[in-house]
């Protein structure tokens, strides 16, 4: 232990013959010796002074190659001196830890004839502390790197300016010397762009520690933009969504701008989106504060009626440190599409039958609603059918993805159909019978329209909707023949839907009357309805209570009734379903006598009715 405390001071002994001894003892000259201070400014809080920790301030000698020659620490009074051996040129370079920063950070001594070292080292060459050069580094979420050309500012605390800065390459960034002190971290560029609880950052400036400030600012995402086009115009209202490869990146992204519901409904590929946006009117599209990391965008519209197809179908791709555009739009391919059909007062039809070019494509639903699929943008004819209606056709349509419906087809004219319902005989036929057509607000000729009936004697007109006048004609022969018809006309309206009943019916009208016995009617009384040209007879038997149906000849009808033992002379007799005509009504009870016995009766339009047979003897 001894002998190392006397090389110790053996070693220290010689440094300062170096310096102080006469150089006869150890050179021909004196070796000289540069030497200076740390320089503050007045300003500088002393007790900060006294806080640095001098002792790891270098200050090096270089040749003017830049070789080091020689180096020393500053002692704790921050003074520090070299010796220099070689009657050259040198540096003299200083150097501090934790960003420490001087003025000038070197000074260059050039050594000639005129300019000796000595001379040049008799002054202290002092260095002056400029202060901490603070630098640090803006991350995007999802990476350590951040972008480059953001503006920071740097404020102190009283929020006044202290310098400006930008990131470079990797979002490093550093600020010229600062005092030691208290300040804020803070980006001049759009604050949304960063997280809201990594969008500034206050710091003290450590004196002697490192003052690097890592991820001091962490940005939320970059915008994701595209469009979808159709046929090369925009299509808006289009939902976009947006998958990470990362699940764990977006588990806590806000969505706050878009839409939430059904991101479940519309997995990809195992993928679930994390966000959804609409496309505006312009067809474009934009996600906000898109995390570092690889992302899918998938186009989707898809309703009960109208849905797309898209090329690409979807589109992946790095977001990195910048906005990230998708350069080549989604364009729609085929889509689907739907429209109505509708009557005259917009209510919609089932059940029609809707062609392309003349090819059936759909059927109406309940509401009058019909979907087309897999189109392709183009002009189409499109047209309706419906058996009973007729529809204004849609001819060269244009159809793209952007109509999202179609117009209206509608309802132009309806059929008008009913039958003309006689007993066809020699006399009358129910084939080639003429019925007319008139507006009910207008029945002159000029106006009226004249159909024939088929073999089965049905009619039919093509009308609009409105009111008419609807009549069948008889001849001069029928009308003496008695054939009268039921209605004679019809007054009616077409409103939303095709009349299809409008039936006339040969007249059928009810005989009625009653049997007066002078005592009790037997039973076996029997009335006859004879017709005035064919005589054949109807009979009506008379029973208790209840009614049986016994005979039916050519739609004249016999009816039987017994009578009730305790009733009294109500003894009523009924034909139904009579033609119109001449006819004879005859009581058939030769060994009595009546007041009359065939009673002549005509039938038209009307029953005919309180006819009475009267026992007279």
């Amino acid at each position: 232990m001894l002998k190392l405390i006397l090389l110790n001071s053996l070693y220290l002994l010689l440094c300062f013959c170096l310096i102080n001894c006469d150089s006869e003892n150890f050179h021909n000259e004196e070796t000289p010796v540069c030497g200076g201070f740390i320089e503050f400014d007045t300003s500088f809080p002393i007790d900060v002074k006294k806080q640095i920790d001098y002792s790891s301030i270098n200050v090096q000698l270089f040749t003017m190659d830049m070789i080091l020659k020689d180096h020393t620490n500053l002692a704790a009074s921050g003074y520090y001196f070299l010796p220099i051996y070689d009657n050259e040129s040198f540096i003299l370079k200083i150097s501090g830890p934790n960003g420490m920063n001087f003025e000038p950070e070197q000074y260059v001594f050039q050594v000639d004839a005129e300019k000796l070292i000595k001379e040049m080292c008799q002054k202290d060459i002092n260095f002056k502390f400029r202060g901490y050069i603070v630098e640090g580094q803006v991350s995007t979420f999802g990476s350590n790197d951040g972008p480059e050309e953001l503006t920071l500012v740097l404020v102190d605390q009283k929020d006044e300016k202290i310098q400006t800065t930008k990131t470079v390459e990797k979002g490093l960034f550093k600020f010229k010397p600062i005092n030691p002190g208290t300040y804020t971290l803070k980006p001049l560029d759009d604050i949304s762009l960063f997280d809201k609880n990594h969008n500034q950052f206050t710091f003290t400036v450590n004196l002697n520690d490192s003052n690097f400030l890592e991820r001091a600012l962490i940005i939320r995402g970059f915008t994701v933009s595209g469009k979808v086009l159709a046929d090369n115009e925009p299509l808006s209202e289009i939902s976009t969504y947006i998958y990470s490869f990362n699940s764990t990146l977006t588990q806590n992204y806000n969505c706050d701008y878009g839409i939430i519901e059904n991101l479940n409904e519309n997995v990809y590929k195992g993928l679930t989106p994390f966000c959804s946006v609409n496309t505006d009117s312009n067809g474009s599209f934009g996600f906000k504060n898109i995390p570092y990391g690889k992302f899918l965008v998938k186009p989707i519209y898809k309703d009960k009626y109208v849905s797309y197809n898209t090329v690409p179908q979807t589109e992946t791709f790095d977001v990195e440190h910048k906005d990230f555009k998708i350069e080549q739009p989604f364009q729609v391919n085929n889509f689907s599409i739907y429209g109505f059909v509708v009557n005259s007062i917009k209510n919609g039809i089932p059940n029609v039958t809707i062609k392309i070019d003349g090819q059936i494509k759909a059927i109406t639903d309940v509401n009058g609603t019909y979907k087309l699929e897999n189109l392709t943008p183009g002009n189409y004819d499109l047209e309706a059918q419906e058996s009973d209606m007729f529809f204004e056709p849609l001819t060269n349509i244009k159809i793209t993805a952007n109509m999202k419906k179609l117009p209206d087809l509608m309802v132009t004219d309806y059929k008008l159909c009913g039958k003309i319902l006689i007993e066809a005989t020699e006399y009358f036929s129910i084939a080639k019978r003429t019925v007319i057509l008139q507006d009910a607000n207008d029945k002159s000729s000029k106006k009226e329209r004249r159909t024939i009936t088929d073999n089965q004697g049905k009619y039919c007109f093509e009308v609009k909707p409105g009111t008419y006048h609807i009549k069948p004609v008889l001849t001069q022969d029928e009308k003496d023949s008695d054939l009268h018809l039921q209605p004679e006309f019809y007054d009616l309206e077409v409103v939303d839907r095709p009349l299809l009943d409008v039936n006339f019916y040969q007249s059928k009208v009810v005989i009625s009357g009653k049997i007066h016995c002078i005592a009790e009617c037997e039973k076996d009384i029997k009335v006859k309805l004879i017709s005035g040209k064919t005589d054949r007879v109807v009979s009506t038997i008379f029973f208790l209570i209840f009614v049986i149906n016994f005979l039916n000849t050519y739609n004249l009808l016999l009816k039987i009734f017994q009578l009730n033992a305790n009733v009294n002379d109500k003894h009523e007799f009924v034909f139904n379903d009579i033609l119109s005509g001449q006819y004879r009504l005859a009581i058939i009870k030769p060994e009595w006598c009546w007041d009359q016995e065939d009673i002549q009766i005509k039938v038209q339009n009307t029953d005919v009715k309180n006819i009475d047979f009267k026992q007279a003897g």
